[in-house]
């Protein structure tokens, strides 16, 4: 099997992202709504609109804050923009063809999750870092010390 070819794509903060998880918020501000409109006494309405504003609050803080960069194939590993070693790992997690969540393995340190949005302007561009993630998760050399079989 040949390993995908070297490629890079700069990682920049995710509109499509921003609009799930605030459309999410939203979704979850009807809790409270019905808790209120079901006579439910207001202290637990109040706890619960507290609750939908502090998990509301975490989650645009989240996306804001999520890691931008260049992540980038050089054929061989995984690259991270300012991280002097290469990844360990870039696992998939979510693939929607046009919008990827990765998992960043470092070398060192601890793992993150970042999204990656295609950008219309650079459909050539995204569909080769595509191919390099899914080529580069799917090549796995043979180990060398495996034992023959058949024999």
């Amino acid at each position: 099997m040949q390993r995908p070819p070297a490629t890079g794509f700069q990682i920049v903060q995710s509109h499509r992202a921003g609009r799930l998880l605030t459309a999410l918020s939203l979704i979850f501000a009807g809790v409270p709504l019905y808790g209120w409109l079901a006579g439910m006494p207001i202290e637990h309405v109040l706890i619960l609109a507290g609750l939908w504003l502090a998990t509301s609050a975490w989650l645009m803080r989240y996306w804001y804050n999520v890691p931008r960069g260049r992540l980038g194939w050089d054929g061989d590993s995984w690259h991270w923009s300012g991280a002097a070693e290469p990844l360990k790992a870039v696992a998939i997690q979510y693939d929607f063809q046009t919008s990827v969540w990765l998992l960043l393995l470092p070398t060192s340190g601890q793992s993150f999750g970042v999204w990656m949005d295609a950008d219309p302007k650079q459909m050539s561009l995204w569909r080769s870092m595509r191919r390099a993630l899914v080529g580069a998760d799917s090549f796995r050399p043979e180990p060398h010390n495996a034992p023959e079989v058949g024999r």
